[in-house]
């Protein structure tokens, strides 16, 4: 770590930290939605889940030493047992959100199962968080409002939470589409 010294008046000084922006350590390719050939990941198993090769190979770039079984849950085993965990409205950018986008039953830990990860991109004075995420074969920018999960777009029109899903027939009308709905856990991997 660094640390500059501050003077604050003769004699009396004290150390100040200069802050870094942890989503300047991921790769610009992991922040980025133009099309690109994403990298896979150096280490673990690759190709069961997209959203958890990307944000694997995003860590592990970034200079995190780990492997995972290449689902979604041993990402998420993998960043509760080495690094913190957050509140959604302390989100910042380098962050990693979970999701359990598949209809499930009720639970009594929300994020036991999660079944997308995502890389937090900006936080607005809203509290709005932007996030990349892979899916489809592709890296989209997609939107979440951990204050108003169940709002899509707010009154001027701006959308507060993307849709992580599709509904699927048979399904209830209620069943959840919008990434505030789906979000079970924060993790700071590079804070």
């Amino acid at each position: 770590m660094t640390c500059l010294l501050l003077v604050v008046a003769p004699g009396v000084g004290g150390c100040a930290h200069q802050t870094v922006d942890p989503s300047a350590r991921l790769p610009g390719w992991a922040l980025d939605t133009r099309p690109a050939e994403r990298p896979r990941p150096q280490f673990g198993v690759r190709g069961r889940s997209e959203s958890s090769d990307f944000v694997v190979a995003a860590l592990q770039s970034a200079g995190l030493r780990f492997g995972t079984d290449g689902t979604v849950g041993s990402l998420w085993q993998y960043l509760r047992s080495a690094h913190p965990s957050v509140d959604p409205a302390r989100a910042r950018p380098g962050d990693v959100l979970l999701f359990r986008v598949a209809p499930a039953p009720v639970q009594a830990d929300a994020c036991e199962s999660p079944d997308a990860a995502a890389i937090v991109t900006a936080v607005d004075e809203s509290g709005r968080i932007g996030f990349i995420e892979a899916r489809g074969g592709r890296k989209l920018l997609s939107y979440v409002d951990p204050m108003h999960p169940g709002i899509r777009r707010d009154a001027g029109g701006q959308v507060r939470n993307s849709f992580l899903r599709v509904p699927r027939w048979g399904e209830p009308l209620d069943a959840p589409l919008l990434a505030g709905q789906m979000l079970c856990a924060v993790a700071r991997p590079l804070g």
